[in-house]
């Protein structure tokens, strides 16, 4: 569980160590906390997911709303 997830994504550089080692994190489940971020783009969105190990197609608005939908904008969770 992270909190404030944005602010790692706020250092735009992948040499960054929280950037990395959240990157390089094993777990079963990973969970971002955030309340400001910043989802302008599908690349930024993938961005995000990528450090929950999910991938977003960064060129494809589309997928991006699919997993802002299913993942970010949710108060449920369906496990399948």
């Amino acid at each position: 569980m992270f909190d404030e997830f944005h602010e790692v994504l706020k250092v735009g550089e992948e040499k960054a160590v929280p950037y990395v080692a959240l990157r390089e994190l094993a777990a079963r489940h990973r969970w971002g906390v955030t309340g400001t971020p910043a989802l302008s783009s599908a690349r930024a969105v993938a961005e995000m997911a990528s450090l929950l190990h999910i991938f977003v197609d960064r060129e494809d608005p589309a997928d991006a709303q699919r997993f802002l939908d299913a993942c970010v904008r949710s108060n449920t969770w369906n496990a399948k």
